[in-house]
């Protein structure tokens, strides 16, 4: 099965239907480079939900899966609880962290920028949200925004539970 992925992806990905309960899947990879018309992560994460509510996932380096973990209890319910907490109300995230960013900037009287140039993918599909972010430092706006703006604060927990489970560095945003 090809498990190359986008950079930060949360899909529902039904090849791995026999191990995904609730059509949830946790993806976060970056640095993609392009072989044969094909974007391949460099580095990162993918995160999934199993039957039994637990949370599991394979971490990627230099564009393959390196090791597969499996998250304890506590990580498990911290992510069933992040994800309950994403707003099912943005349909556009792209257009929703552009406004937000000029929101900030009219409250805060500063522009915000983050100038490192890869672009990133954050996707979320569970039952209830659909979150398709791509842009240029997506992570980097979401943990920026994330204390100004209480939606993009939810997808924010969700990057922060990840990273104290795994480390921030395997997510590569």
């Amino acid at each position: 099965m090809n498990k190359i992925l986008l950079s930060l992806l949360l899909i529902v990905n039904l090849a791995f239907a026999e191990r995904v309960d609730k059509g949830i899947e946790v993806c976060l990879v970056a640095h993609i480079v392009v072989v044969d018309g094909k974007k391949i992560p460099q580095r990162g994460v993918r995160v999934f939900q199993q039957r039994d509510g637990t949370f599991y996932g394979d971490v990627i380096k230099n564009g393959y899966d390196q090791y597969e973990f499996d998250g304890d209890s506590s990580f498990s319910k911290a992510m069933a609880s992040a994800l309950a907490e994403l707003p099912a109300d943005i349909r556009d995230w792209n257009a929703y962290i552009d406004d937000a960013l000029g929101r900030a900037a009219q409250k805060t009287g500063t522009l915000f920028g983050v100038l490192d140039g890869w672009t990133a993918e954050i996707r979320v599909a569970t039952p209830t949200v659909k979150i398709d972010l791509v842009r240029e430092n997506a992570g980097a706006y979401v943990l920026l925004l994330g204390d100004l703006d209480p939606k993009i604060s939810k997808l924010k927990r969700l990057l922060d539970t990840i990273a104290l489970g795994l480390g921030r560095d395997h997510m590569a945003l």
